[in-house]
């Protein structure tokens, strides 16, 4: 039986009456208590935001490399409206058939969003160098 891992980016720790979703999924917040966000450093992201982004994303799901290779479940619990986002760029995807370009913000020291462009395709290839395909024996 599969492993269901529950990566919960709420910021927001599950209630009481989520405990059934608990028994069900093995819960892992960033910040390693019951709810909470990844910490990244706004100044960093200035210098290099697509690294920041995938170092954080490699931190947050380092631990669980293996269980998702042997096919086990994540599931993502994104903050706000984040969710909304998520499934706009699926069905970009779907029919552009590549992902668009994210940008993210930062608030400078003056209160102003600076927005920084990230490439998912990077990401994406990057993340798969990390991939380790089966190796199939064949039958003699």
């Amino acid at each position: 039986m599969s492993k269901k891992i529950i990566l919960n980016l709420s910021g927001h720790p599950l209630r009481e009456d989520q405990i059934k979703v608990k028994a069900k999924f093995v819960l892992l917040s960033p910040v390693g208590q019951s709810g909470g966000s990844p910490a990244v450093d706004p100044d960093k992201v200035r210098e290099n935001a697509q690294g920041e982004i995938v170092k954080e994303a490699e931190r947050l799901l380092s631990q669980y490399i293996e269980d998702i290779k042997a096919n086990n479940v994540l599931a993502i619990i994104p903050p706000g409206l984040s969710t909304l986002a998520i499934g706009v760029i699926a069905f970009y995807h779907g029919v552009a058939g590549h992902f668009p370009k994210i940008l993210t913000s930062v608030r400078n020291t003056d209160g102003e969003f600076e927005f920084y462009e990230l490439d998912p395709q990077q990401i994406r290839e990057y993340a798969r160098t990390i991939r380790v395909y089966p190796v199939h024996k064949v039958s003699q």
